[in-house]
Order: structure tokens, then sequence, then C-alpha cells
């Protein structure tokens, strides 16, 4: 086992109001001054002409500017209304066809998670219920099939329901089974917050179905991008048959032994014991234990046993050397044993 404001705010402009006063200044000419007012022309030989636009057409110093009070704007500065993002690409609309096929690694039962189990576990430095974390299931499709839906089940899930949950599926990078291919993926999708809880079983469907046309591995990852706030996908706790100390160096030597990992995308250089280490996809490890993450597959291969080009043979004993070529001329390569 392991261890355990909005603030309404009101913007008063007001523009200044009264008379002004400069003392011992001189007087304002004397000739007459037409000023438009109102679409009008008055004339006005005084030297206090007012005018009620805020403005003393006489240019001199001692000219008032009166302003009515109605004049005066209040601007409420509005709340910036701030939308949830869009959700829901994975939600199915209808029930998933019958007869499909469920593909996983998990043994359904006892569960934990990241969330519980690596606060303060430092790798290369790096805290991984802090850093960006992609989490990855592999998958090695034997034959051709069509993808109807993902299940993942969560050990917990964030409170903040406006956000969406997304998963994806991707290519293979490398064939050493734990590293995915970052770049491009053979299909996303996420849910509302609403619609994903902890506990359960939640489908992610992908309509229309993803046709994957020859037997390859593909990943389906999350990545973990708000810390101790993200989907938290659970994992069982399970190790490898045979594995007594589970970790990636003693339960993961084999291709077959596990098929989930975790990758540090931003770690991609660190040093350790004098050596310095490269990532370009950043850190990838095997983790020995399955996340509880299945596929619901519909098998394209409608061949019989009979119609494959490879038959088995039985009671045939092979020795560790052999060789292909064209022994009789056929056109079709053969195999030579000892």
């Amino acid at each position: 086992m392991m261890r355990a404001l909005w603030v309404g705010l009101a913007v008063t402009s007001l523009m200044a109001c009264g008379d002004s006063d400069t003392s011992g200044s001189s007087s304002a000419p004397t000739e007459d001054v037409a000023t438009e007012v109102d679409g009008g022309s008055a004339l006005d030989g005084g030297a206090d002409a007012t005018v009620d636009a805020a403005s003393d057409t006489s240019g001199g110093p001692d000219a008032a500017a009166n302003v009515d009070a109605s004049a005066t704007t209040d601007a409420t500065v509005e709340p910036e209304v701030v939308t949830p993002p869009p959700c829901g690409s994975a939600e199915g609309m209808g029930t998933l066809p019958g007869g499909l096929e469920e593909l996983k690694h998990d043994d359904g039962g006892f569960s934990t998670s990241f969330n519980e189990q690596f606060v303060g576990l430092l790798v290369a430095g790096k805290d991984l219920t802090v850093e960006r974390v992609n989490q990855a299931t592999r998958f090695d499709l034997e034959h051709p099939v069509k993808i109807h839906a993902v299940k993942v089940r969560y050990q917990s899930v964030p409170a903040d329901k406006t956000q969406p949950i997304g998963i994806s599926i991707r290519p293979d990078f490398g064939h050493n089974g734990f590293d995915f291919w970052p770049l491009d993926a053979h299909w996303e999708g996420d849910l509302c917050g609403d619609d994903v809880s902890a506990g359960g079983w939640t489908t992610f469907t992908l309509d229309p179905p993803l046709v994957m046309d020859k037997p390859q591995p593909i990943f389906v990852v999350q990545q973990r991008q708000n810390g101790l706030a993200t989907p938290d996908w659970a994992f069982d706790v399970t190790p490898p048959a045979g594995c007594t100390e589970p970790n990636p160096n003693s339960c993961c030597n084999l291709y077959t032994d596990c098929h989930s990992s975790y990758n540090v995308p931003d770690l991609t250089y660190f040093e350790d014991g004098g050596a310095a280490y490269y990532f370009w996809n950043g850190l990838s490890l095997s983790f020995p234990y399955d996340y509880m993450v299945r596929l619901m597959v519909e098998p394209m291969d409608d061949l019989t046993p009979e119609e494959k080009i490879f038959q088995p043979v039985p009671d045939l004993l092979v020795g560790p050397k052999f060789s292909w070529g064209d022994y009789n001329g056929d056109g079709w390569d053969d195999l030579l044993v000892d």
C-alpha cells in the first residue's frame, strides 16, 4: 500500500461649475462681439456677456462659465460578464450501441489517486500535485476498431463546475510503452463540470466514433493543469504480477508489464549526480498501477480465423534462430526455423 467582485462603481464626472474670479485683470474689449447662441446671433457690446455654453466669447479673463446642473453626467461602469467556456463536446445524445467490447487494465476495486498519494512527493525536484502533469493509459489495439466511448473513474472533481473536464486520445511516440505524441490528437473531447462526479464511471462519447483502421498502440490522456483542483483520475492498487515493491524500476521492465504512465511536459532538463538529462517531450515514467480508464470499442475485423494470412501451427517446436525468404519462388516469404 502506498503512503498514505464585482463592485458596482459609480463614476460621477463633474464639470467645473461656478465663476472664476481673477482680481486685477484687465477689462474686456468694448467692441461688439457676435456670439451664436442656440442657432441665433446675439450682439452684445458689454464686457459681461455670458453664454450658457460654458465659454466667454469676449475672450476676457472675467468671463463666467455657467453650467446647467442637468449637464452633470453619472457614468456607471458595468461589471464584466464572465462567460464560462463551452463544454459538452463528448456528451452522448443517446445510448451506446449494443455488443461493444470493453477494453480495460484496472481491477475495478479499491482505488486512490495523485491527490491522495503524491502530495509533497518530488520527482527531479518537482511536486507532481503542483506541476503540469499528463496522465496516460496505453491500449494496444490488436485489430481495427471503432472507439465509441471512453469511461473514466474520478477519485475527486473540482468544486468549480464552470470549467470543462476533458480527455484526449493520442498516438504512440517511440513505442517504449509510456510516451505518447503530444502535438496531434486522434480525438479530443470534454464534458461540463456538472456532468462529472467522483466515485462512479463517467462516459465520454465519441460521436462519430473514432475509426482506428489498423492495429496500433494508443493513449488516453488527461492533463493536470490546476494542481489539487484538477479532476483526479483514480487508479487501482494492484501492482503487476510478481511485483513485490511497486516502482517503475522493478515492475515495468517489460513493455507489457505496465500500461499507465505520467509525463511532466515542463521538465525537459535536470541534473542528477553530475549527469545532465534532456527530454524533448518532458520527463515520462511508467506507472506500476492502472488508471481506471476503459475503452468501449466495436471490432472491425470481419475476417474469420481461417481467412487470416498467418495461421497457427500446432505443436511446432522452434529454436532461437529463424530466417525469412522466398524459398520456393512463389512470391511469398517463407519462414525457416532451426
